[in-house]
């Protein structure tokens, strides 16, 4: 039953003692009738005033708690658009990049807060949905009597996220500062995880109960954001508009929307073959102009005046030279070399959490990087849209533009490959290993649980590596191949180079070393395409369990939870219980199982052993190798900037 139900429903119950009262009192049924009515009108403004009074402040906190709207400076919104570009605004409105920032409510909200519990080691809390808002209450254990005790409700305000993972913020302690909220929702799972879980975190670093949105996803997550922290003692975060916007990518539109309020300045300028010079189009601009307007969030950047950024927002505007004001961070250029040294003085940490040692970047949403290292990009005209589109895209995923999800895009330029597809790969035409980009852009970039394409275009390289230590497309689809094996195919098709391998290289699987003995995020690209149903078709899943079994107890809960997911996608455990945030002993029960279910199993269905594969004849495990290698494994603190 809603609010207004309820008052109508007390406001007629009421009124009917002092209809009783007036028909026993009053021979003037015309007074009696005035007084009724009257009755009748207090009656309800005193049960409205009351019952909605507690509505009405938690409307308002949302209202005063969210960024300020700020339609200056040019700004105008993207509603402005959709009367003269309806398709184009239907289209946008269906991406993850208008829903990326938005206003909690039902349409917005994507956790379960059904009268959910959610306890981690350092946070409970009580999850109620009360009519159109979203609340948690915390739930905080007294050192002075060891029980629980019920603490304040704090408001879902405001969701980040609407694809992969959705993260939820709540008032911060002045003004209009939003504080997240120490839990995260994986969709993709329906499951409720602590912040840090949904990240590759190290194991032992104290949650950040004081990140704001405000001064950090600000930059990325809103368009034409401004935090303005301090101003007259408070914070004062506008935005043009919340979520990635017309404007972030076409520029201020207050120009553009007032001339074109004329029918026939309209009419002419659909005709005309000149650009409108009131508003920026990516596909007029050129290959570098219309990549940086992607860049400008899709890339690891320095600001170079972060104090004017603060008060007054980005002052990069589609269609300006991003690197005048926001230039892109490429640690192999001379020109980066001081302010890096200055950096990892700050945070010795800061390269190797975002690169690869060679510059390569290693972590998800930052393509821009990528494609500026590439040939493509730097000798040719490739830039964003030649693959991409926010418009005329196939799919919500990845906004591939028609037509592109195959090898369309690289056969543009690279024509001559078209009728000699097999004489190129090696591989027969239509299977996956002649894809272009599985192997010119292979999945050597972690983030949000997942393994993402490299954007820069480059070769198979074992050199890469043997030097870098990151995956090479070749033996993260043939997963029980050595370096040796593909360095000599590449040497024999290619006439690339060999180089020198140490015995463990020359006669294990590459995978199984980064999977036992790599670095965190190693060990998670292991993980996820021990899970790619390609690499399973190419190598065989049978032999994988006992493997991915040693890391449903790694120290990662990142890693824990996609050994899970990549267990799951094999038959014989399909229906495993685990739970990646489960005490250890439970883990390694789980664990113990899935040996157990394999053993029983593979003595039967297993067609490969070998001692790549660290697989006896016998069809048992070389586990004193196994363990050797895990003696090795590289546990250096990783935090991945994802």
């Amino acid at each position: 039953m809603n609010t207004e139900t309820l008052i109508v429903l007390l406001t007629i119950g009421i009124g009917i003692l002092p209809i009783i009262w007036i028909r026993r009192f009053f021979k003037n049924w015309l007074w009696g009738l005035l007084l009724c009515i009257g009755v009748f009108t207090a009656t309800g403004a005193f049960i409205w005033h009351n019952v909605t009074s507690s509505t009405v402040s938690k409307k308002k906190l949302q209202s005063k708690s969210l960024p300020h709207p700020r339609l200056a400076g040019g700004y105008v919104s993207s509603s402005k658009c959709r009367s003269c570009h309806p398709s184009e605004y239907a289209s946008w409105y269906h991406t993850y990049h208008r829903t990326m920032t938005q206003a909690a409510g039902p349409e917005s909200v994507v956790g379960n807060f059904d009268k959910v519990t959610l306890k981690s080691k350092s946070h409970s809390f009580y999850l109620e949905q009360k009519d159109n808002e979203f609340w948690a209450q915390e739930i905080y254990q007294n050192p002075k009597t060891n029980q629980n005790e019920i603490g304040t409700w704090n408001q879902i305000l405001m969701t980040t996220g609407s694809h992969q993972t959705q993260i939820y913020w709540v008032q911060g302690p002045q003004s209009n500062q939003l504080r997240i909220f120490p839990f995260a929702y994986l969709i993709l799972k329906n499951k409720w995880v602590p912040l840090k879980d949904a990240f590759l975190k190290y194991p032992e670093q104290v949650e950040n109960e004081n990140l704001f949105w405000n001064f950090n996803c600000i930059q990325c997550h809103a368009t034409a954001g401004q935090s303005r922290p301090q101003v007259r003692g408070k914070t004062d975060t506008r935005v043009g508009e919340l979520g990635i916007a017309c404007e972030s990518c076409h520029g201020p539109a207050a120009n553009h929307v007032q001339i074109n309020q004329e029918p026939l300045h309209r009419y002419q300028n659909h005709f005309s073959k000149n650009s409108d010079s009131t508003i920026v189009n990516p596909k007029r601009e050129s290959h570098r102009s219309s990549s940086q307007i992607c860049g400008q969030c899709h890339g690891i950047f320095y600001i170079l005046d972060l104090d004017h950024a603060k008060q007054h927002g980005f002052q990069y505007r589609p269609g300006d030279d991003l690197e005048k004001t926001k230039p892109t961070i490429r640690p192999k250029l001379a020109k980066w070399e001081k302010l890096l040294n200055d950096l990892e003085k700050q945070d010795p940490t800061f390269l190797s959490n975002r690169y690869w040692s060679d510059g390569m970047v290693r972590v998800g949403g930052r393509e821009y990087n990528g494609l500026v290292e590439s040939p493509c990009y730097q000798r040719g005209t490739m830039s964003c849209l030649s693959c991409h589109s926010m418009h005329n895209y196939q799919a919500r995923v990845d906004q591939l533009s028609e037509g592109m999800e195959g090898d369309q895009a690289c056969l543009d330029c690279h024509s001559s490959y078209r009728k000699q597809i097999t004489q190129h790969t090696h591989h027969p035409e239509n299977s996956a290993g002649s894809r272009c980009y599985n192997c010119h852009m292979p999945y050597t970039a972690y983030g949000l649980l997942k393994a993402q394409r490299s954007h820069q275009i480059d070769n198979p390289s074992v050199q890469s590596s043997v030097e870098t230590g990151r995956p090479n497309a070749c033996n993260l689809c043939h997963l029980d191949q050595t370096l040796d094996w593909t360095q000599r195919y590449l040497n024999q098709w290619y006439q690339i180079p060999t180089v020198n391998l140490t015995q463990d290289q020359k006669e294990i699987s590459a995978v199984l070393l980064w999977l036992l003995r790599g670095d965190a995020g190693q060990r998670a690209l292991a993980v996820l395409t021990m899970g790619w149903d390609v690499a399973k078709e190419t190598s065989g899943d049978k032999w994988l369990a006992p493997f991915l079994a040693e890391l449903l107890n790694d120290p990662y809960t990142a890693i824990r939870f996609l050994a899970g997911q990549s267990l799951w996608k094999i038959q014989e455990f399909k229906n495993l219980k685990y739970d990646s945030q489960a005490p250890p002993k439970e883990r390694i029960d789980s664990k113990n199982k899935v040996l157990s279910i394999w053993k029983r199993a593979q003595t039967s269905k297993i067609s490969q052993t070998g001692k790549s594969i660290l697989i006896k004849p016998d069809g048992k495990v070389n586990r004193g190798k196994m363990l050797q290698f895990l003696s090795q494994r590289n546990d250096r603190r990783m935090d991945l900037s994802e």
